[in-house]
């Protein structure tokens, strides 16, 4: 229902310039970008896809790299391998400015440089342009290990067995393909034991609620046993009350 999610959009991109939320400014015209771009109105989607872009600038660098992420996404949906790939290498070095930068900032999972050149790498494969992927994908690789981010490690190592098998390079892919199907396996491994904590986590929790309901049993035991020992000592107090009267 694009017409209804453009007029929303509308709404609130109105209500953000008034109350001047430029962070949300910059989201709703990414918003409404893909809106178009999903109604197939390329140029009006990249018109308000750029704005977003210039919007982003302005704002913190994983505010200006989610945005780049989108825009390089709607190329990549529309075969606009050049142009996505030129906004991925522009988005890599700001994320390893980020990275080596004093202040250390922390990016967030879709836009660190692993998970950049893979994408980059995978775009000069769509391009059937295999050996410049090859350094991409091998950069994701390395970096994916170093910081531990085996799912993207696992993706680049697959793709680049790929591309050694498109090229003719038979060794290079089986040597990249067993380290795929080693990864996959220590990934299955680190699920089944990601699977064992949340068991025994929900365990914990269950015979917590259960102590915690046999807690609030023992209160009110406690509390009745109160209510009635008051309650005998004002029988108690109205019967001396009578002896004395009497």
């Amino acid at each position: 229902k694009y017409n209804g999610a453009k007029i929303n959009y509308d709404k609130a991109l109105q209500i953000a310039k008034e109350n001047l939320v430029t962070p949300k400014i910059t989201d709703i015209n990414s918003k409404l970008a893909s809106v178009f771009a999903a109604e197939g109105k390329i140029n009006k989607a990249e018109g308000l896809f750029k704005n977003s872009l210039n919007l982003a600038e302005k704002e913190n660098v994983n505010k200006s790299l989610k945005v780049e992420e989108e825009v390089a996404d709607f190329y990549n949906d529309n075969r606009r391998f050049d142009d996505e790939i030129k906004i991925r290498k522009r988005s890599l070095k700001k994320a390893k400015a980020a990275k080596s930068s004093e202040r250390k900032i922390r990016l967030t999972d879709s836009v660190t440089p692993q998970k950049i050149n893979y994408k980059i790498g995978n775009a000069y494969i769509l391009k059937e342009d295999y050996q410049k992927a090859i350094p991409f994908l091998e950069k994701s690789k390395k970096d994916a290990n170093k910081n531990n981010d085996i799912i993207i490690e696992k993706d680049a190592t697959r793709k680049l067995s790929e591309v050694f098998a498109n090229i003719g390079n038979e060794e290079k892919a089986l040597e990249n393909y067993k380290e795929y199907v080693a990864l996959v396996d220590t990934l299955y491994i680190r699920k089944e034991q990601e699977i064992q904590r949340v068991k025994r986590f929900s365990k914990t929790i269950s015979e917590n609620q259960n102590r915690i309901a046999s807690l609030e049993k023992d209160k009110e035991l406690a509390e009745s046993k109160i209510s009635l020992a008051y309650i005998d000592q004002k029988l108690s107090e109205e019967s001396n009350r009578k002896q004395r009267i009497i």
